[in-house]
Protein backbone atom coordinates (compact mmCIF):
# COMPACT_ATOMS: atom_id res chain seq x y z
CA UNK A 1 0.00 0.00 0.00
CA UNK A 2 1.29 3.44 -0.89
CA UNK A 3 1.56 6.26 1.62
CA UNK A 4 -1.52 8.50 1.40
CA UNK A 5 -0.27 11.24 3.73
CA UNK A 6 -1.81 14.57 2.80
CA UNK A 7 -4.39 13.01 0.46
CA UNK A 8 -8.12 13.53 0.98
CA UNK A 9 -9.20 9.92 1.69
CA UNK A 10 -12.76 10.38 2.96
CA UNK A 11 -15.25 13.13 2.13
CA UNK A 12 -18.79 13.17 3.45
CA UNK A 13 -20.80 16.00 1.86
CA UNK A 14 -24.17 17.46 2.90
CA UNK A 15 -25.30 14.29 4.65
CA UNK A 16 -28.83 14.08 6.06
CA UNK A 17 -30.42 11.30 8.10
CA UNK A 18 -33.88 11.21 9.65
CA UNK A 19 -35.51 8.61 11.90
CA UNK A 20 -39.22 9.30 11.71
CA UNK A 21 -39.67 12.92 12.77
CA UNK A 22 -36.22 13.13 14.37
CA UNK A 23 -33.34 14.64 12.36
CA UNK A 24 -30.20 12.70 13.37
CA UNK A 25 -27.89 14.45 10.86
CA UNK A 26 -28.49 17.80 9.20
CA UNK A 27 -26.38 18.83 6.22
CA UNK A 28 -23.16 17.38 7.69
CA UNK A 29 -19.87 17.59 5.76
CA UNK A 30 -16.54 16.12 6.91
CA UNK A 31 -13.13 15.80 5.21
CA UNK A 32 -10.54 13.32 6.54
CA UNK A 33 -6.94 13.43 5.30
CA UNK A 34 -4.34 10.67 5.14
CA UNK A 35 -1.68 10.85 7.85
CA UNK A 36 -3.94 12.78 10.24
CA UNK A 37 -5.86 11.81 13.36
CA UNK A 38 -9.18 13.65 13.13
CA UNK A 39 -11.06 13.74 16.46
CA UNK A 40 -14.86 13.71 16.33
CA UNK A 41 -16.47 15.10 19.48
CA UNK A 42 -20.02 15.62 20.66
CA UNK A 43 -22.49 14.52 23.29
CA UNK A 44 -24.15 11.12 23.08
CA UNK A 45 -26.92 11.53 20.55
CA UNK A 46 -25.09 14.29 18.66
CA UNK A 47 -24.88 12.11 15.53
CA UNK A 48 -21.28 10.83 15.65
CA UNK A 49 -22.09 7.12 15.46
CA UNK A 50 -24.78 7.71 12.83
CA UNK A 51 -22.28 9.60 10.65
CA UNK A 52 -19.68 6.85 11.03
CA UNK A 53 -22.33 4.22 10.29
CA UNK A 54 -23.00 6.02 7.01
CA UNK A 55 -19.27 6.23 6.24
CA UNK A 56 -18.82 2.48 6.87
CA UNK A 57 -21.96 1.40 5.02
CA UNK A 58 -24.09 0.10 7.88
CA UNK A 59 -26.51 3.07 7.67
CA UNK A 60 -27.94 4.51 4.47
CA UNK A 61 -28.20 8.33 4.34
CA UNK A 62 -31.34 10.11 3.20
CA UNK A 63 -29.24 12.61 1.25
CA UNK A 64 -25.60 13.48 0.69
CA UNK A 65 -22.54 11.99 -0.98
CA UNK A 66 -19.58 9.81 0.01
CA UNK A 67 -16.19 9.94 -1.71
CA UNK A 68 -13.27 7.64 -0.88
CA UNK A 69 -9.88 8.66 -2.24
CA UNK A 70 -11.56 10.75 -4.94
CA UNK A 71 -13.91 7.92 -5.97
CA UNK A 72 -17.63 8.73 -5.72
CA UNK A 73 -19.50 5.92 -3.96
CA UNK A 74 -23.09 5.65 -5.20
CA UNK A 75 -24.11 3.24 -2.41
CA UNK A 76 -21.76 2.35 0.42
CA UNK A 77 -22.10 -1.11 1.99
CA UNK A 78 -20.04 -2.77 4.74
CA UNK A 79 -18.51 -5.16 2.20
CA UNK A 80 -17.57 -2.33 -0.16
CA UNK A 81 -16.14 -0.31 2.74
CA UNK A 82 -13.86 -3.22 3.65
CA UNK A 83 -12.72 -3.59 0.03
CA UNK A 84 -11.90 0.12 -0.04
CA UNK A 85 -9.76 -0.32 3.07
CA UNK A 86 -12.08 1.19 5.66
CA UNK A 87 -12.09 -0.43 9.12
CA UNK A 88 -14.20 0.55 12.12
CA UNK A 89 -13.74 -0.25 15.81
CA UNK A 90 -17.13 -0.03 17.49
CA UNK A 91 -17.65 1.20 21.05
CA UNK A 92 -19.39 -2.11 21.74
CA UNK A 93 -17.17 -4.72 20.04
CA UNK A 94 -18.69 -6.52 17.06
CA UNK A 95 -17.47 -9.97 18.10
CA UNK A 96 -19.16 -13.38 18.08
CA UNK A 97 -19.20 -14.34 21.78
CA UNK A 98 -19.50 -18.11 21.35
CA UNK A 99 -16.44 -18.29 19.05
CA UNK A 100 -12.80 -18.16 20.12
CA UNK A 101 -10.51 -15.18 19.75
CA UNK A 102 -8.71 -16.91 16.87
CA UNK A 103 -11.98 -17.69 15.07
CA UNK A 104 -13.17 -14.08 15.39
CA UNK A 105 -9.85 -12.81 14.06
CA UNK A 106 -9.85 -15.26 11.14
CA UNK A 107 -13.37 -14.27 10.07
CA UNK A 108 -12.39 -10.61 10.00
CA UNK A 109 -8.89 -10.49 8.61
CA UNK A 110 -7.34 -13.84 7.65
CA UNK A 111 -7.96 -13.35 3.92
CA UNK A 112 -6.09 -10.03 4.06
CA UNK A 113 -3.02 -11.54 5.72
CA UNK A 114 -2.59 -14.33 3.19
CA UNK A 115 0.16 -16.94 3.05
CA UNK A 116 1.02 -19.50 5.68
CA UNK A 117 1.41 -19.15 9.43
CA UNK A 118 -1.86 -17.21 9.66
CA UNK A 119 -2.27 -18.07 13.35
CA UNK A 120 1.15 -16.64 14.13
CA UNK A 121 0.32 -13.44 12.27
CA UNK A 122 -2.96 -13.08 14.13
CA UNK A 123 -1.21 -13.62 17.45
CA UNK A 124 1.32 -10.94 16.51
CA UNK A 125 -1.52 -8.48 15.82
CA UNK A 126 -3.05 -9.15 19.23
CA UNK A 127 0.27 -8.63 21.01
CA UNK A 128 0.83 -5.34 19.14
CA UNK A 129 -2.05 -3.79 21.06
CA UNK A 130 -1.13 -5.46 24.35
CA UNK A 131 -3.78 -8.19 24.26
CA UNK A 132 -2.30 -11.22 26.03
CA UNK A 133 -5.30 -13.55 25.98
CA UNK A 134 -5.18 -17.17 24.86
CA UNK A 135 -6.32 -17.31 21.23
CA UNK A 136 -8.38 -20.43 21.96
CA UNK A 137 -10.38 -18.68 24.68
CA UNK A 138 -14.01 -17.92 23.88
CA UNK A 139 -14.85 -14.24 23.55
CA UNK A 140 -17.69 -14.55 26.08
CA UNK A 141 -15.07 -15.38 28.74
CA UNK A 142 -13.09 -12.18 28.13
CA UNK A 143 -13.28 -8.98 30.14
CA UNK A 144 -14.64 -5.77 28.59
CA UNK A 145 -11.09 -4.47 28.10
CA UNK A 146 -9.91 -7.69 26.48
CA UNK A 147 -12.81 -7.68 24.01
CA UNK A 148 -11.98 -4.10 23.03
CA UNK A 149 -8.36 -5.01 22.37
CA UNK A 150 -9.41 -7.93 20.16
CA UNK A 151 -11.67 -5.55 18.21
CA UNK A 152 -8.81 -3.05 17.81
CA UNK A 153 -6.39 -5.80 16.73
CA UNK A 154 -8.90 -6.92 14.06
CA UNK A 155 -9.02 -3.43 12.59
CA UNK A 156 -5.27 -2.76 12.63
CA UNK A 157 -4.45 -6.19 11.19
CA UNK A 158 -5.70 -5.26 7.71
CA UNK A 159 -3.58 -2.07 7.71
CA UNK A 160 -6.60 0.02 6.71
CA UNK A 161 -6.52 3.09 4.51
CA UNK A 162 -9.22 4.70 6.69
CA UNK A 163 -9.62 3.74 10.35
CA UNK A 164 -12.58 4.76 12.53
CA UNK A 165 -12.11 4.36 16.29
CA UNK A 166 -15.22 4.83 18.46
CA UNK A 167 -14.21 5.37 22.11
CA UNK A 168 -11.37 2.82 21.82
CA UNK A 169 -9.80 3.57 25.21
CA UNK A 170 -12.95 3.63 27.38
CA UNK A 171 -12.22 0.38 29.30
CA UNK A 172 -8.40 0.47 29.08
CA UNK A 173 -5.76 1.30 31.67
CA UNK A 174 -3.04 3.91 31.19
CA UNK A 175 -0.35 1.53 29.87
CA UNK A 176 -2.68 -0.05 27.30
CA UNK A 177 -3.77 3.41 26.14
CA UNK A 178 -0.13 4.42 25.67
CA UNK A 179 0.49 1.26 23.63
CA UNK A 180 -2.62 1.87 21.51
CA UNK A 181 -1.59 5.48 20.85
CA UNK A 182 1.78 4.23 19.57
CA UNK A 183 -0.05 2.01 17.07
CA UNK A 184 -2.35 4.87 16.04
CA UNK A 185 0.61 7.18 15.44
CA UNK A 186 2.38 4.44 13.47
CA UNK A 187 -0.73 3.95 11.30
CA UNK A 188 -0.95 7.71 10.67
CA UNK A 189 2.74 7.68 9.78
CA UNK A 190 1.95 5.10 7.08
CA UNK A 191 -0.64 7.49 5.62
CA UNK A 192 -3.80 6.10 7.21
CA UNK A 193 -6.65 8.58 7.74
CA UNK A 194 -7.95 8.10 11.30
CA UNK A 195 -11.24 9.28 12.76
CA UNK A 196 -11.08 9.20 16.54
CA UNK A 197 -14.34 9.51 18.51
CA UNK A 198 -13.79 10.40 22.16
CA UNK A 199 -15.33 12.23 25.11
CA UNK A 200 -11.97 12.93 26.75
CA UNK A 201 -10.43 16.28 25.85
CA UNK A 202 -7.05 15.34 27.32
CA UNK A 203 -6.97 12.28 25.06
CA UNK A 204 -7.91 14.37 22.03
CA UNK A 205 -5.00 16.73 22.71
CA UNK A 206 -2.63 13.82 23.10
CA UNK A 207 -3.46 12.02 19.86
CA UNK A 208 -5.38 14.25 17.41
CA UNK A 209 -4.27 16.79 14.79
CA UNK A 210 -7.69 18.18 13.92
CA UNK A 211 -11.08 18.21 15.67
CA UNK A 212 -14.70 18.46 14.50
CA UNK A 213 -17.59 18.96 16.93
CA UNK A 214 -21.15 17.78 16.31
CA UNK A 215 -24.15 18.99 18.29
CA UNK A 216 -27.78 18.05 17.62
CA UNK A 217 -26.80 16.46 14.31
CA UNK A 218 -24.97 19.51 12.93
CA UNK A 219 -21.29 20.40 12.56
CA UNK A 220 -20.58 23.21 15.04
CA UNK A 221 -16.95 23.72 14.13
CA UNK A 222 -13.70 22.22 12.81
CA UNK A 223 -10.26 23.34 13.96
CA UNK A 224 -6.66 22.34 14.34
CA UNK A 225 -6.35 20.98 17.88
CA UNK A 226 -3.62 23.47 18.75
CA UNK A 227 -5.82 26.41 17.71
CA UNK A 228 -8.80 25.87 20.02
CA UNK A 229 -9.11 25.89 23.82
CA UNK A 230 -10.92 23.33 25.98
CA UNK A 231 -13.48 25.97 26.98
CA UNK A 232 -14.21 26.72 23.33
CA UNK A 233 -14.62 23.01 22.58
CA UNK A 234 -16.98 22.52 25.55
CA UNK A 235 -19.12 25.44 24.40
CA UNK A 236 -19.36 23.85 20.94
CA UNK A 237 -20.19 20.43 22.42
CA UNK A 238 -22.93 21.40 24.85
CA UNK A 239 -23.96 24.85 23.61
CA UNK A 240 -22.95 26.58 26.82
CA UNK A 241 -19.93 27.09 29.03
CA UNK A 242 -19.28 24.54 31.76
CA UNK A 243 -18.24 26.73 34.66
CA UNK A 244 -17.65 23.89 37.10
CA UNK A 245 -17.20 20.33 35.87
CA UNK A 246 -16.87 18.85 39.37
CA UNK A 247 -19.12 19.80 42.30
CA UNK A 248 -17.55 21.02 45.56
CA UNK A 249 -16.06 18.23 47.61
CA UNK A 250 -17.55 17.07 50.90
CA UNK A 251 -16.39 17.91 54.39
CA UNK A 252 -15.99 14.33 55.66
CA UNK A 253 -12.58 13.67 57.18
CA UNK A 254 -12.75 9.97 56.40
CA UNK A 255 -12.65 9.20 60.12
CA UNK A 256 -16.36 9.15 60.92
CA UNK A 257 -18.24 6.29 62.51
CA UNK A 258 -20.28 3.88 60.43
CA UNK A 259 -19.95 3.68 56.68
CA UNK A 260 -18.06 0.82 55.06
CA UNK A 261 -15.25 -1.02 56.81
CA UNK A 262 -13.48 -3.91 55.04
CA UNK A 263 -10.78 -5.88 56.83
CA UNK A 264 -8.36 -8.53 55.51
CA UNK A 265 -10.43 -9.07 52.36
CA UNK A 266 -8.93 -11.37 49.75
CA UNK A 267 -10.30 -12.76 46.53
CA UNK A 268 -9.61 -13.43 42.88
CA UNK A 269 -7.38 -10.48 41.94
CA UNK A 270 -6.85 -8.83 45.34
CA UNK A 271 -5.22 -9.71 48.65
CA UNK A 272 -5.44 -8.56 52.27
CA UNK A 273 -7.37 -5.38 51.54
CA UNK A 274 -8.27 -3.05 54.42
CA UNK A 275 -10.56 -0.23 53.41
CA UNK A 276 -12.80 2.39 55.04
CA UNK A 277 -15.33 4.72 53.44
CA UNK A 278 -17.07 7.09 55.85
CA UNK A 279 -20.62 8.40 55.45
CA UNK A 280 -20.58 11.40 53.13
CA UNK A 281 -17.25 10.45 51.57
CA UNK A 282 -16.34 9.56 47.98
CA UNK A 283 -13.27 7.30 47.87
CA UNK A 284 -11.61 6.47 44.56
CA UNK A 285 -9.73 3.28 43.79
CA UNK A 286 -6.88 4.04 41.39
CA UNK A 287 -4.48 1.80 39.51
CA UNK A 288 -3.86 0.27 36.12
CA UNK A 289 -6.85 -1.81 34.98
CA UNK A 290 -6.72 -5.36 36.29
CA UNK A 291 -4.88 -4.64 39.52
CA UNK A 292 -7.81 -5.58 41.74
CA UNK A 293 -9.87 -2.40 42.02
CA UNK A 294 -12.94 -3.65 40.15
CA UNK A 295 -12.64 -7.07 41.80
CA UNK A 296 -12.95 -5.45 45.24
CA UNK A 297 -16.18 -3.72 44.18
CA UNK A 298 -17.63 -6.96 42.82
CA UNK A 299 -16.69 -8.79 46.02
CA UNK A 300 -18.36 -6.16 48.21
CA UNK A 301 -21.48 -6.53 46.04
CA UNK A 302 -21.37 -10.29 46.60
CA UNK A 303 -20.73 -10.97 42.92
CA UNK A 304 -17.23 -12.45 43.26
CA UNK A 305 -15.85 -14.95 45.80
CA UNK A 306 -13.96 -13.38 48.70
CA UNK A 307 -12.86 -14.01 52.25
CA UNK A 308 -12.38 -11.61 55.15
CA UNK A 309 -14.77 -9.26 56.92
CA UNK A 310 -16.85 -6.29 55.82
CA UNK A 311 -19.33 -4.12 57.70
CA UNK A 312 -21.74 -1.47 56.51
CA UNK A 313 -22.74 0.60 59.51
CA UNK A 314 -23.87 -1.92 62.13
CA UNK A 315 -24.57 -4.62 59.54
CA UNK A 316 -22.08 -7.38 58.76
CA UNK A 317 -21.92 -7.90 55.00
CA UNK A 318 -22.21 -11.58 54.12
CA UNK A 319 -19.61 -12.01 51.40
CA UNK A 320 -20.39 -14.18 48.36
CA UNK A 321 -24.13 -13.44 48.75
CA UNK A 322 -25.38 -10.86 46.22
CA UNK A 323 -28.94 -10.97 47.59
CA UNK A 324 -27.64 -10.35 51.11
CA UNK A 325 -25.56 -7.41 49.86
CA UNK A 326 -28.60 -5.84 48.19
CA UNK A 327 -30.69 -6.42 51.34
CA UNK A 328 -27.98 -4.63 53.36
CA UNK A 329 -28.28 -1.60 51.07
CA UNK A 330 -25.34 -2.15 48.68
CA UNK A 331 -25.93 -0.65 45.21
CA UNK A 332 -23.49 -1.75 42.48
CA UNK A 333 -23.04 0.07 39.15
CA UNK A 334 -21.27 -2.20 36.68
CA UNK A 335 -18.73 -0.92 34.16
CA UNK A 336 -20.45 -3.14 31.57
CA UNK A 337 -23.77 -1.34 31.08
CA UNK A 338 -24.83 -3.42 28.11
CA UNK A 339 -24.35 -6.89 29.62
CA UNK A 340 -24.62 -6.39 33.38
CA UNK A 341 -25.87 -2.92 34.20
CA UNK A 342 -29.24 -2.80 32.43
CA UNK A 343 -31.88 -5.01 30.86
CA UNK A 344 -31.66 -3.46 27.42
CA UNK A 345 -34.99 -4.76 26.08
CA UNK A 346 -36.98 -3.31 29.01
CA UNK A 347 -38.19 0.25 29.53
CA UNK A 348 -36.73 3.07 31.56
CA UNK A 349 -39.45 2.49 34.17
CA UNK A 350 -38.84 -1.26 34.43
CA UNK A 351 -35.07 -0.83 34.75
CA UNK A 352 -35.25 2.01 37.27
CA UNK A 353 -37.84 0.35 39.50
CA UNK A 354 -36.30 -3.12 39.46
CA UNK A 355 -34.50 -2.91 42.80
CA UNK A 356 -37.26 -1.01 44.58
CA UNK A 357 -40.41 -2.94 43.67
CA UNK A 358 -41.11 -3.77 47.32
CA UNK A 359 -41.44 -0.04 48.02
CA UNK A 360 -44.19 0.25 45.44
CA UNK A 361 -46.07 -2.90 46.50
CA UNK A 362 -49.13 -3.33 48.69
CA UNK A 363 -50.03 -6.83 49.85
CA UNK A 364 -47.43 -8.20 47.44
CA UNK A 365 -48.84 -6.41 44.39
CA UNK A 366 -46.92 -3.55 42.73
CA UNK A 367 -49.02 -0.39 42.61
CA UNK A 368 -48.49 1.06 39.15
CA UNK A 369 -49.24 4.64 40.19
CA UNK A 370 -46.66 4.61 42.99
CA UNK A 371 -44.07 3.01 40.69
CA UNK A 372 -44.62 5.60 37.93
CA UNK A 373 -44.49 8.47 40.43
CA UNK A 374 -41.24 7.19 41.96
CA UNK A 375 -39.54 6.70 38.60
CA UNK A 376 -40.78 10.06 37.25
CA UNK A 377 -39.37 11.81 40.31
CA UNK A 378 -35.94 10.25 39.67
CA UNK A 379 -36.14 10.99 35.93
CA UNK A 380 -36.60 14.69 36.66
CA UNK A 381 -34.01 14.77 39.46
CA UNK A 382 -31.37 13.10 37.30
CA UNK A 383 -32.34 14.93 34.07
CA UNK A 384 -32.78 11.65 32.16
CA UNK A 385 -33.51 12.52 28.53
CA UNK A 386 -36.23 10.15 27.38
CA UNK A 387 -39.51 10.88 25.63
CA UNK A 388 -41.30 8.85 28.29
CA UNK A 389 -40.38 6.43 31.06
CA UNK A 390 -41.89 3.70 28.87
CA UNK A 391 -39.13 4.22 26.26
CA UNK A 392 -36.93 1.16 25.75
CA UNK A 393 -33.64 1.81 27.53
CA UNK A 394 -31.58 0.59 24.55
CA UNK A 395 -32.83 3.63 22.58
CA UNK A 396 -31.22 6.05 25.03
CA UNK A 397 -27.74 7.54 24.75
CA UNK A 398 -24.95 6.06 26.87
CA UNK A 399 -25.09 8.91 29.37
CA UNK A 400 -28.83 8.55 29.86
CA UNK A 401 -28.52 4.78 30.19
CA UNK A 402 -26.02 5.35 32.99
CA UNK A 403 -28.44 7.75 34.67
CA UNK A 404 -31.15 5.07 34.53
CA UNK A 405 -28.77 2.70 36.32
CA UNK A 406 -28.16 5.44 38.91
CA UNK A 407 -31.92 5.99 39.27
CA UNK A 408 -32.36 2.30 40.06
CA UNK A 409 -29.68 2.53 42.74
CA UNK A 410 -31.15 5.68 44.32
CA UNK A 411 -34.73 4.36 44.26
CA UNK A 412 -33.51 1.37 46.28
CA UNK A 413 -32.46 3.84 49.04
CA UNK A 414 -28.88 2.53 49.21
CA UNK A 415 -26.57 2.66 52.19
CA UNK A 416 -23.47 2.20 49.99
CA UNK A 417 -22.85 2.99 46.30
CA UNK A 418 -20.18 1.03 44.41
CA UNK A 419 -19.55 2.69 41.02
CA UNK A 420 -17.22 0.98 38.52
CA UNK A 421 -16.20 3.43 35.74
CA UNK A 422 -19.40 5.51 36.20
CA UNK A 423 -18.72 7.83 33.23
CA UNK A 424 -17.21 5.33 30.78
CA UNK A 425 -18.37 6.24 27.26
CA UNK A 426 -20.41 9.17 28.59
CA UNK A 427 -20.37 12.64 27.01
CA UNK A 428 -19.20 15.86 28.66
CA UNK A 429 -22.63 17.16 29.63
CA UNK A 430 -23.78 13.84 31.11
CA UNK A 431 -20.50 13.49 33.02
CA UNK A 432 -21.21 16.76 34.83
CA UNK A 433 -24.66 15.43 35.79
CA UNK A 434 -23.30 12.09 37.01
CA UNK A 435 -20.66 13.82 39.14
CA UNK A 436 -23.42 15.96 40.67
CA UNK A 437 -25.57 12.90 41.38
CA UNK A 438 -22.75 11.01 43.10
CA UNK A 439 -21.79 14.05 45.18
CA UNK A 440 -25.40 14.66 46.22
CA UNK A 441 -25.67 11.01 47.27
CA UNK A 442 -22.51 11.38 49.35
CA UNK A 443 -23.75 14.64 50.86
CA UNK A 444 -26.88 12.80 52.00
CA UNK A 445 -24.64 10.52 54.09
CA UNK A 446 -24.14 7.61 51.68
CA UNK A 447 -20.55 6.33 51.41
CA UNK A 448 -19.50 6.12 47.75
CA UNK A 449 -16.67 3.94 46.37
CA UNK A 450 -15.57 4.69 42.79
CA UNK A 451 -13.25 2.86 40.39
CA UNK A 452 -12.03 4.99 37.49
CA UNK A 453 -9.20 4.77 34.97
CA UNK A 454 -9.46 8.56 34.43
CA UNK A 455 -7.03 10.23 36.84
CA UNK A 456 -8.51 13.68 36.20
CA UNK A 457 -11.91 12.30 37.21
CA UNK A 458 -10.45 10.84 40.40
CA UNK A 459 -8.79 14.17 41.22
CA UNK A 460 -11.93 16.23 40.71
CA UNK A 461 -14.51 13.89 42.24
CA UNK A 462 -12.92 12.05 45.17
CA UNK A 463 -12.21 13.00 48.78
CA UNK A 464 -9.58 10.28 49.13
CA UNK A 465 -7.71 8.04 46.68
CA UNK A 466 -6.57 4.48 47.46
CA UNK A 467 -3.94 3.19 45.03
CA UNK A 468 -3.87 -0.49 44.01
CA UNK A 469 -1.05 -2.51 42.48
CA UNK A 470 -1.08 -6.25 41.79
CA UNK A 471 -4.08 -6.71 44.05
CA UNK A 472 -2.64 -4.85 47.04
CA UNK A 473 -3.26 -1.38 48.45
CA UNK A 474 0.09 0.38 48.17
CA UNK A 475 -0.77 3.98 48.97
CA UNK A 476 -3.36 6.60 49.81
CA UNK A 477 -3.79 10.26 48.83
CA UNK A 478 -5.97 12.89 50.45
CA UNK A 479 -6.48 16.64 50.56
CA UNK A 480 -4.04 18.68 48.48
CA UNK A 481 -2.17 15.50 47.48
CA UNK A 482 -5.08 14.43 45.25
CA UNK A 483 -3.72 15.66 41.93
CA UNK A 484 -3.63 14.00 38.52
CA UNK A 485 0.17 14.10 38.61
CA UNK A 486 0.51 12.47 42.04
CA UNK A 487 -2.09 9.80 41.25
CA UNK A 488 -0.25 8.90 38.03
CA UNK A 489 3.09 8.97 39.82
CA UNK A 490 1.83 6.60 42.53
CA UNK A 491 0.47 4.19 39.93
CA UNK A 492 3.58 4.23 37.72
CA UNK A 493 6.01 3.92 40.63
CA UNK A 494 4.09 1.02 42.12
CA UNK A 495 3.65 -0.94 38.90
CA UNK A 496 7.07 -0.66 37.28
CA UNK A 497 7.65 -4.38 37.70
CA UNK A 498 4.05 -5.55 37.44
CA UNK A 499 3.43 -8.63 35.29
CA UNK A 500 1.37 -7.64 32.24
CA UNK A 501 -0.36 -11.00 32.13
CA UNK A 502 -2.02 -10.13 35.41
CA UNK A 503 -3.90 -7.43 33.56
CA UNK A 504 -4.82 -8.86 30.19
CA UNK A 505 -4.22 -12.59 30.31
CA UNK A 506 -6.86 -13.89 32.66
CA UNK A 507 -10.50 -14.76 32.21
CA UNK A 508 -13.31 -12.40 32.89
CA UNK A 509 -14.17 -12.24 36.56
Amino acid sequence: MGNDSGSLLLRLSQVWKRYGGIVALKDVSLDVVGGEVHALLGENGAGKSTLMGIASGSIRPDAGTIDVAGQHIAEMTPALARRLGLAIVHQHPALLPDLTVAENMRIAVAERLGGGQVRGKLLSQLRRVGCLVDMDERVEELSVAQRHLVEIAKALAIEPRILILDEPTAPLGADRIAQLFEEIRAAAGRGTAIIYITHRLAEMRQIADRVTVLRDGEVRGTSLVGSISDDEILRLIIGRSVSTVFPPKGVSSGEGQGGLVAESMSGDGFHDVNLRVSPGEIVGLAGIAGNGQSDVLRALAGLAPASGQARLGDTTLRLNRPQAARAAGVAYLSADRQSEGLLMSLSVRENAALSALSQFAYAGVVQRGAEVAGVEKQRKALAIKAATIEAVVSALSGGNQQKVALARSLLAQPKLILADEPTQGVDAGARVEIYRILREAANSGIPVLVVSSDTLELEGLCDRIVVFSRGHIIGELSGADITEEKIAQSIITATTHRRDDAEMGGKRR
